[in-house]
């Protein structure tokens, strides 16, 4: 998955070196590798754990990072702070997801990107429902998450609260928190049950990149302005 998310990032960039925002950071890894490139890195993240570890990770390579702790639906700097952000498997962690998206819009310079991922609603809900996934859907979301998370415990949620969108909602949630033009597309990633035969793993990471079973999408949104 850092492959992939290093891939995605160096094609989209609006600059070739610039200032990047890890949001939702952990410990920084993608962050690090841009430093590496070239760009000024900052993450955000709720957990001090998280922001110790990319502390230490970033010293430990004579990198410099400004890391700070705080809320993705609250981001701790100014507008127009960045030219390029991050977010992967983050915003589907709590319902506003759509403030996290404002935030993501407001830090970002004009001409700015973000790229973001989320869980997709498709046919491979069957595997993320495995691991306490709760559509984003009105109602049903209500339904599964009583049963993931009042009825199980939790049992099955190896990620905590995580949502799932489908295409079309993901798109229009990120038009509506001002960004334009966006497009939305299955993300290249796959992690096969383990109890999937070895023999039938090639078939899944097929149908994995198919848009009727992709596992999640990934996001490509721009603040408009120049």
């Amino acid at each position: 998955m850092l492959a992939d998310s290093l891939g995605v990032l160096r094609a989209v960039a609006p600059v070739e070196a610039g200032r990047f925002l890890e949001a939702g950071c952990g410990p920084a890894a993608v962050a690090l590798n841009l430093a590496r490139d070239g760009w000024l890195t900052a993450g955000v993240d709720r957990s001090d754990e998280a922001v110790s570890a990319a502390r230490s990770s970033f010293g430990l390579h004579g990198l410099e990072i400004d890391l700070r702790i705080g809320d993705v639906r609250a981001i701790p700097w100014e507008d127009a702070s960045f030219d390029l952000l991050y977010a992967g498997g983050v915003v589907e962690h709590f319902r506003d997801t759509e403030r996290a998206l404002d935030e993501f819009r407001r830090v970002l310079s004009p001409g700015g990107v973000a790229v973001i991922t989320v869980p997709a609603l498709t046919l491979s809900w069957p595997y993320l429902s495995l691991r306490g996934n709760v559509p984003a859907v009105p109602v049903i979301e209500d339904v599964t998450a009583f049963v993931q998370f009042r009825m199980l415990r939790g049992r099955l949620a190896a990620f905590g609260y995580e949502r799932s969108f489908t295409r079309s909602r993901f798109a229009a949630m990120l038009r509506t928190a001002g960004f334009d033009p966006v497009s939305v597309s299955c993300y290249d990633t796959y992690l096969p049950l383990p109890q999937l035969p070895e023999r039938l793993r090639p078939l899944a990471r097929r149908l994995a990149r198919h848009s009727s079973f992709c596992p999640m999408w990934c996001g490509i949104a721009v603040r408009p302005g120049n």
